[in-house]
């Protein structure tokens, strides 16, 4: 009498894999994306001898940029399915390689479609009273200090890009120059790179 084992299922066992080297990556790129890196920069003293002036601080994560992705991809954990996860990262990591953000948008908006809370909405609007010509005050984030009204130019200059459909605009403030990505609902210092939510308020 013979017997015989039973070997593995080629189709299983590389499926497996699959499975393995896709939550690997997953893992690794999350890793990445949430990743602040401190830097340390010292300034040379105006006085003879004098000591330096060391200035320490932490970057933000990319997930700290782009509030609105780190959402969907929270949102599809929530929903399962592994590949969904797994390509809005990569598309994510497209953006800090290329720059280009145009699959990460796109995979973002069906992530948080319909969603309530979703920062690419009003926020404290009031429906009955919102008609088409309403017109918004913008707000950035400014962190400790709260959200912070767009001056009017500003404002005007937005509300003309939301009601037009526009994706991204630009406005001059006190501050500096800003692009407004309405797509990702911040805006980014044109000079210091620096990206702040934005919402805009009844």
């Amino acid at each position: 009498m013979s017997s015989s084992k039973k070997r593995p299922h080629k189709s299983s066992s590389s499926s497996s894999k699959k499975q393995r080297a896709g939550a690997d990556e997953e893992a690794r790129l999350v890793d990445a994306l949430s990743e602040k890196k401190p830097t340390r920069k010292e300034i040379e003293s105006t006085e003879p001898g004098g000591a330096p002036t060391v200035i320490e601080r932490t970057l933000p994560s990319f997930f700290d940029f782009y509030p609105r992705a780190k959402r969907a991809y929270d949102a599809l954990k929530k929903k399962g399915g592994a590949a969904a996860r797994l390509e809005l990262l990569r598309a994510c990591e497209t953006v800090l390689t290329t720059g280009n953000a145009d699959a990460m948008g796109k995979l973002v908006k069906a992530a948080l479609a319909g969603e309530a809370g979703d920062a690419a909405a009003p926020i404290d609007v009031d429906a009955d009273g919102a008609g088409d010509d309403a017109t918004f005050r913008w707000q950035a984030d400014g962190g400790s200090a709260g959200w912070m009204d767009f001056d009017d130019a500003s404002n005007a200059v937005a509300e003309r890009a939301r009601k037009a459909g526009a994706t991204e605009t630009r406005f001059v403030n006190q501050y500096g120059s800003y692009t407004l990505k309405l797509d990702f609902m911040v805006q980014v210092n044109t000079h210091t790179g620096t990206t702040r939510p934005v919402r805009y308020v009844s």
